[in-house]
């Protein structure tokens, strides 16, 4: 099952909210799109522990992020 950008959406949401624990997260080939990336990475901004976001294969440049 792929997230896809609608998916990233509510990801984001639900990472948005504590999970403060986080080291990695693998969202590798999910057919995210750019705007799933950018509310990816907005949600994960204030999580200290987390070392590694892997948004391979989707639709997400580095410029995106």
């Amino acid at each position: 099952c792929l997230l896809k950008t609608h998916g990233a959406y509510h990801f984001a949401e639900a990472l948005s909210e504590n999970h403060n624990q986080l080291e990695v997260v693998d969202l590798g080939f999910n057919e995210i799109g750019a705007d799933g990336g950018v509310v990816l990475v907005e949600a994960l901004q204030n999580k200290k522990n987390l070392t590694r976001l892997i948004l391979d294969g989707n639709q997400v440049s580095a410029d995106t992020l």
